[in-house]
């Protein structure tokens, strides 16, 4: 994912300080909120929307939003 490469560490942990390795990319405005194709695929490729996350980070955003869940 060119994403990744270009923001190889968790953002949300860099922020606190710590450098831990980003695996996932977080979508800030889920994709699945859009009502057209073209806004899903806005969302979805929108560099603005995404973010480099860690795996326990990504969950615990999960987790907090009650979203489809990443354990």
């Amino acid at each position: 994912m060119a994403y990744l490469e270009a923001h190889p560490l968790c953002e949300r942990c860099l922020a606190e300080g710590i450098i831990t390795s980003a695996i996932d990319v977080h979508h800030k405005v889920p994709v699945e909120s859009a009502h057209t194709l073209m806004e899903m695929e806005q969302l979805a490729f929108d560099w603005h929307n995404l973010q480099a996350l860690c795996i326990p980070c990504h969950a615990s955003i999960h987790k907090a939003e009650r979203s489809h869940s990443k354990q």
